[in-house]
């Protein structure tokens, strides 16, 4: 099943509703975390560095999307909704958050928040990035892509 299969069902027991696959979602999240907090301490990140964090929402209606993107803005994060230029039936939920302390707890809690709000919207939370430099913004970089996570390092 994909990412996409998702949002095909509509009924009481909607696949997004379901508390075990829910837990299984957020686990998988929780896994790919500890993965990517691995490949930022390599780059000299360390637990006591915060950094702006990039998230990623999709969904199947632009009026989900629009509620979410509601929710967000009241987290004081950036938040951009767009139709997915590769499927034009799912809308992508983006932006950036206030920095974020990049501690394996920290991570988690906020993992778990992005999570939960995207289930109560009907929104798949697909995952985060981070640029290591801060003052990278519009410099050329390599990304490196694990599981659902990402970063950024300028070359």
């Amino acid at each position: 099943m994909g990412i996409f299969d998702l949002f095909k069902s509509s009924t009481k027991n909607d696949l997004l509703n379901n508390v075990y696959v829910r837990k299984k979602d957020i686990k998988g999240h929780l896994n790919a975390n500890k993965r990517i907090l691995s490949e930022l301490r390599k780059h000299g990140v360390t637990e006591d560095k915060s950094l702006k964090i990039e998230y990623f929402f999709y969904t199947n209606a632009k009026e989900k999307a629009d509620a979410l993107a509601e929710k967000i803005k009241e987290l004081n994060y950036s938040v951009l909704v767009s139709s997915d230029a590769s499927d034009n039936t799912l809308w992508v939920i983006t932006g950036w958050t206030n920095k974020i302390k990049i501690s394996e707890a920290e991570l988690a809690t906020w993992t778990k928040e992005m999570c939960e709000i995207g289930y109560y919207y009907d929104c798949d939370f697909d995952g985060w990035g981070t640029n290591v430099n801060e003052n990278c913004q519009g410099v050329k970089k390599r990304q490196l892509i694990l599981f659902l996570t990402s970063i950024w390092v300028c070359v």
